[in-house]
């Protein structure tokens, strides 16, 4: 799942620093943050695609979606 990776990778998946719980301690207004309440819903949203989704699942879906069955030119991109 792309979480795994995110989580190997040592990434944050947060839409907001503050949600991270290594920066809590850095904002002063974290007990008064209304819109805090909006950015925490969006990273469980986040989160929760992040689990589902596989990398099968992404190229599946590019493969769907690609409007180009062959690239316009002769370089070869790896990942």
């Amino acid at each position: 799942k792309i979480m795994d990776i995110m989580k190997a990778l040592k990434e944050a998946v947060t839409p907001v620093y503050c949600l991270d719980n290594k920066e809590k301690a850095h904002c002063k207004y974290i007990t008064d943050c209304s819109p805090r309440l909006l950015w925490r819903e969006l990273g469980d949203k986040i989160k929760e695609i992040l689990e589902k989704t596989s990398l099968e699942d992404l190229l599946e879906k590019s493969r769907k979606t690609s409007s180009l069955s062959q690239p316009e030119h002769k370089y070869i991109f790896q990942i």
